[in-house]
């Protein structure tokens, strides 16, 4: 429901912003087009319900990532404004991710998939917000439970909330009704978003070939994944976390100090 309600409430943006939606529009549709087409290929042993829905979302990313991979900084500013639009509609991530981390590298597939990631989250928060504010959207009862932490301590909450076994319209759109700010979500977002992108982008890179990424599985991989966290996110995120943590000191201090 709440992504038919993103759609209405971006029925009528402004001329540059549908121009931007057109062209997504566009290579969603042509991706999705080869994607069904690849799918159909290579399944033509199996039975017509075989051929999921999954399996055609798959082939058009892999198409996607073909068109991208090769057209320099262009395709990648283009894949990040994309994943961040994908995101905005709660679709799943970890095959974007991986396949980022496979085309571009660990490290630059771990920035497509945390500035993606906690852009479209944003995207999703401000159009949640505003549509709920026109016709009423109620919170999740989900985050009710959460209600009053996110009062008092609205970041630590919200990390919770992030971490927790939630699907992620309601992580995304769900918060944007519960009257929290957007800086609190950002740096949320971004503090869990980090370590997860790490993980999925070292992942894509020690793959062999743009189809193993898109057919990674984590529950296969648990001993290499394992091996990854401990030498090459941990101390990644442990860096982060803490220049996070002063960055957000200072900004307390320096409120403080207007007030």
């Amino acid at each position: 429901k709440m992504q038919l309600a993103m759609l209405r409430a971006v029925a009528a943006p402004p001329r540059t912003i549908r121009l931007a939606f057109l062209v997504l529009a566009l290579v969603f549709a042509v991706c999705w087009e080869h994607g069904a087409a690849d799918a159909e290929g290579e399944d033509d042993a199996q039975p017509a319900e075989g051929r999921s829905i999954s399996a055609i979302m798959h082939s058009g990313i892999r198409t996607a990532f073909e068109l991208l991979k090769d057209a320099g900084w262009s395709g990648y500013i283009t894949l990040i404004v994309g994943f961040s639009a994908w995101v905005s509609f709660s679709l799943p991530t970890m095959p974007i991710e991986v396949a980022a981390g496979f085309v571009y590298g660990a490290a630059w597939g771990c920035v497509v998939g945390v500035v993606g990631k906690t852009v479209g989250s944003c995207i999703a928060f401000v159009v949640a917000r505003r549509l709920g504010e026109r016709i009423g959207l109620k919170i999740p009862e989900a985050l009710v439970p959460y209600l009053a932490g996110l009062r008092t301590r609205p970041l630590v909450t919200m990390l919770g909330v992030r971490i927790a076994p939630l699907p992620l319209g309601v992580k995304n759109y769900g918060l944007a009704l519960c009257q929290v700010g957007l800086s609190p979500y950002f740096w949320a977002a971004f503090i869990v978003n980090l370590p997860f992108s790490m993980v999925w982008g070292s992942a894509g890179a020690s793959c062999h070939s743009l189809s193993e990424a898109l057919a990674f599985n984590a529950s296969s991989a648990q001993g290499g994944m394992l091996q990854v966290v401990l030498y090459r996110v941990l101390p990644g995120a442990a860096v982060a976390a803490l220049a996070t943590a002063l960055v957000w000191r200072a900004l307390g201090r320096s409120a403080g100090a207007r007030q």
